[in-house]
């Protein structure tokens, strides 16, 4: 439970754990009664950022292998959030598929603040 979020944790597909061979994830889904519906994904490897399965895997290339359309993509600083005291800066994604439309945030945090 964060705030008024409640969470229950989740299991990626086996052919997906087998293509990204991650070190550890956490995968879960929060809900809140008045405010929606949130997916959470964190991933840890120790394989190069630019290259997973030996292809970029960035939100231009993981979100339409996985059926969606990118309506829009830019980058937004996250008010509040520094990293080695530098501002947080995240990919905000608008993604489509069918009827349904998300709102995804993702970056990429390397060792050395990267």
């Amino acid at each position: 439970m964060v705030g008024p979020w409640h969470g229950a944790p989740n299991r990626m597909r086996e052919i997906h754990l087998k293509q990204l061979k991650l070190s550890d994830y956490i995968l879960a889904d929060y809900a809140a009664s008045a405010l929606g519906m949130v997916n959470f994904l964190c991933i840890l490897t120790t394989r190069p950022r630019r290259s997973v399965g030996g292809v970029a895997h960035t939100p231009r290339t993981c979100i339409p292998g996985g059926g969606w359309e990118i309506k829009k993509l830019t980058q937004v600083e996250v008010p509040g959030v520094e990293v080695y005291g530098a501002p947080l800066w995240a990919n905000r994604v608008l993604i489509k598929k069918g009827g349904i439309t998300q709102l995804v945030y993702s970056w990429f945090q390397g060792q050395d603040g990267c």
